[in-house]
């Protein structure tokens, strides 16, 4: 009798849980119509300063293509429902950072724009790159990237994408490889497992460079986000 209200305790939890998730987001769900969560519509050529663009200057060639058994293996409609994609828009996590910075206790040597920035680069890394690269200023909620006036909105927008991962290098040179502490290439590239057969096309294309690259298929690249180390700060 016992185990049985244990177990019909557990399943409500659960369905809780499962409900309260499908709350969150359904919620969000109008404010993508309305454009608060809109995808930047950038145009896809590379810009004078610009390290990065969307999507759409890969999937010329990179999309609409299928295996031996016709299924579908285009790596930007493939890429568009990973987290990679959503690192940005994700509800959850927001909601988590939001509540992270209303807890950070007063005396802390950390702020909460501190913890805005250490979020921000690696869920909106194009946007955290490349206001750090233009010297703006980075934050999340506010007049942050979430808001669709802040000039990085965009790129935020963007989450993890292609033209940021394919440009990282296989240091830092220094300091701790983890925890969002990348570096992008200073010339525009695109690092890939494979040796291009036609650079030329895909540089005229894109704006990028395709190179060979061995570090983009070791674990420690993908740690470079992947594994988080943070400071902790006690409730005292």
């Amino acid at each position: 009798m016992k185990k049985n209200k244990v177990k019909q305790k557990i399943r409500r939890k659960k369905f809780v849980l499962m409900a309260l998730f499908i709350l969150t987001v359904f919620t969000a769900a109008p404010a993508a119509a309305s454009g608060m969560f809109r995808i930047s519509a950038a145009l896809p050529e590379v810009l004078p300063g610009q390290l990065f663009t969307n999507e759409t200057a890969c999937q010329r060639c990179h999309d609409n293509l299928t295996d031996s058994k016709d299924q579908e293996v285009s790596f930007v409609k493939l890429w568009r429902t990973t987290m990679m994609r959503l690192s940005f828009i994700d509800p959850l996590w927001q909601a988590k950072v939001r509540s992270e910075t209303f807890r950070m206790p007063a005396e802390s040597p950390l702020t909460a724009i501190d913890i805005e920035k250490k979020c921000v680069r690696c869920h909106a890394p194009m946007a955290s790159e490349q206001a750090t690269q233009d010297g703006a200023d980075i934050r999340l909620f506010e007049d942050g990237f979430a808001s669709a006036d802040n000039p990085y909105h965009g790129l935020a927008m963007g989450g993890g994408g292609c033209t940021l991962c394919h440009q990282i290098t296989s240091g830092p040179k220094v300091g701790d490889p983890f925890s969002g502490h990348f570096e992008i290439s200073d010339r525009r590239v695109g690092w890939g497992p494979y040796n291009p057969d036609f650079a030329s096309a895909m540089e005229n294309n894109s704006g990028y460079r395709p190179e060979h690259a061995n570090h983009l298929g070791q674990s420690e690249f993908c740690a470079k986000c992947h594994d988080l180390h943070t400071d902790y700060v006690d409730e005292d």
